[in-house]
């Protein structure tokens, strides 16, 4: 058959979901191919058929083995290996993303899944495996067997919707209750029933979503009214599935102020769409919390099942972890209120941790995986066979090689951890140092408010002397006034000694009853009455 150059087949095992969906998005908004959707139920079919979308059931075998055998590329999700044989000039993407530190995840445990089988139907009939970061290719190699040189670094296509999408406006869409509350908390756990958890947990889930043994609650409840937090609860696929269908028991009763959200609830998106709605994510040891670290957001960790995880013979590459688990870690339900609390008050606690693992965990965060994939898509030589390699083998030695280098980082990162300490002592020195800067500038400012006190002290003193020296003025005013009425009592005496020498001497006893009979006045009329004197001594002379 012809291969159809500009035709594309999207397949995912969630229908019509994870990173095919946005991989499909951002084709359809940004190039002019044709595509197809494979789907697996008539409910899936019947909606995208409603939406315009092209798609078909897979139970049309004959029409579904010539869409794929016909298709220019086919998008798959990693877990869905249709094919049964290679078609020449055709690319065949499986858009995984393996995330978390695990080691032998599959390849050692037959029990969980046939590595074998991942190995004959996805690395053999694929060309391009995407994968976040050069450990998440190694972890590809090491855990599925895949061909390393298949694999390529271009970040994983679902990231880009977390910087597309409005997260908030699509939750509100569906939970318009969420509006009132000043955080929105999303707690994601990982998939037990896949690790063969299922059944020996799902009994807690009977009692309290966390399942917590001394969860209360009426405490999470008041500790969700008082502060204005609601928690949106979403079950793992693969357990939602075992839970919808009452395999496994679920809550009796949804505390208040917490929201169950199912993958069916946003069709045609997919939590990481709405990822950006939440201001702090919980989870155990979920995949998601590695994908929500590219919003560099505070993430909270219950291990109460970690113990169960371990039982099952499940090592770390890297055995620090603080870089495994970069948030609070808890155990108990007080201890969940508290680091909910603080997360939410002190977003930049673990903010070392935080950034240090989305490094490890990712090579790219600038959102445009879905554009390096399809260019490397359309560049792709499929006319380069592939030799023959041990798959197998290939894998045990790359993850013996990866254990040494995990060996190495652990010794780094207790170089580190040795760092951190002198950074911490630095730290409280610096802190001392800020409490003694601080006392110092107690004391300065008292200084300087005695200083005021002193001026201000110093200003109305200064106002008393202008008062005192007004008030000498005046007195030195007054002084000169009286000095000039003594000055003219003197004359005017003088003159009365001369009037009454006068008097003795005359020989008028007229002039001398009429000057005593003259009733001396005072004040200002006194040189006026001088002046009557000496005229009627004048008058009394010429008589």
């Amino acid at each position: 058959m012809q291969i159809d150059e500009g035709l594309m087949v999207f397949v995912s095992s969630e229908e019509f979901s994870d990173s095919p969906l946005v991989f499909w998005e951002y084709v359809t908004n940004n190039t002019k191919y044709r595509t197809i959707w494979i789907v697996f139920s008539e409910d899936t079919r019947n909606e995208l058929e409603r939406r315009g979308i092209a798609c078909i059931l897979v139970s049309n075998g004959a029409a579904v083995t010539n869409i794929l055998q016909t298709a220019k590329y086919v998008i798959m999700d990693g877990r869905m290996p249709l094919l049964r044989q290679c078609v020449e000039g055709q690319v065949v993407v499986q858009t995984s993303a393996m995330y978390g530190f695990t080691s032998d995840l599959f390849m050692t445990d037959l029990k969980v899944m046939d590595a074998h089988r991942f190995h004959k139907y996805n690395s053999a009939y694929s060309n391009i495996f995407t994968a976040s970061s050069y450990l998440g290719k190694a972890n590809s190699v090491a855990s599925y067997a895949y061909d390393a040189r298949k694999v390529y670094v271009t970040g994983v296509p679902r990231c880009d919707a977390m910087h597309t999408e409005d997260g908030r406006a699509l939750l509100l869409s569906q939970f318009p209750e969420l509006a009132k509350y000043k955080k929105i908390i999303g707690f994601f756990p990982a998939a037990k029933d896949l690790l063969g958890l299922g059944p020996k947990i799902s009994a807690g889930y009977e009692s309290n979503i966390f399942n917590m043994d001394d969860f209360s609650q009426s405490e999470l409840e008041s500790f969700l009214e008082e502060n204005g937090i609601a928690i949106v609860f979403k079950m793992h696929p693969f357990d939602e599935y075992r839970f919808r269908n009452k395999q496994f028991p679920f809550p009796a009763a949804i505390p208040k102020h917490c929201y169950v959200m199912h993958s069916k609830t946003f069709f045609g998106k997919t939590l990481y769409h709405i990822l950006n709605a939440f201001d702090c994510l919980i989870s155990d040891f979920s995949g998601i919390v590695y994908e929500y670290l590219l919003l560099n957001r505070p993430i909270i960790f219950i291990h109460n099942e970690l113990h169960m995880l371990m039982k099952l013979e499940r090592e770390f590459f890297i055995k620090d972890e603080n870089v495994v688990f970069p948030g609070k870690k808890v155990l108990e339900f007080p201890e969940l209120l508290a680091a909910i609390d603080e997360s939410l008050r002190k977003p930049s606690a673990y903010l070392d941790e935080r950034i240090y693992t989305r490094n490890i965990m990712h090579r790219y965060f600038d959102g445009e995986n879905c554009e390096r994939l399809l260019n490397l898509m359309e560049t792709y030589d499929t006319d380069t066979p592939a030799e023959n390699i041990d798959y197998e083998m290939y894998s045990h030695n790359l993850l013996k090689e990866v254990g040494n280098l995990a060996s190495e980082r652990d010794e780094l990162l207790h170089v580190k951890g040795c760092l951190a300490d002198e950074r911490d002592d630095l730290l409280q020195v610096r802190d001392s140092l800020v409490v003694e800067r601080r006392n110092l500038q107690h004391e300065r400012d008292g200084l300087q408010q005695v200083n005021s006190n002193l001026l201000d002290e110093r200003n109305g003193l200064l106002h008393d002397r202008d008062n005192l020296q007004h008030a000498k003025d005046n007195l030195l005013c007054e002084r000169d006034g009286l000095m000039h009425e003594r000055s003219v009592l003197i004359d005017d005496l003088s003159a009365l000694k001369d009037i009454n020498n006068a008097i003795q001497s005359s020989r008028s006893y007229r002039f001398t009853k009429k000057i005593v009979s003259i009733t001396i006045p005072v004040g200002s009329c006194r040189r006026k009455f001088v002046g009557k004197i000496f005229h009627v001594l004048r008058k009394t002379a010429n008589k």
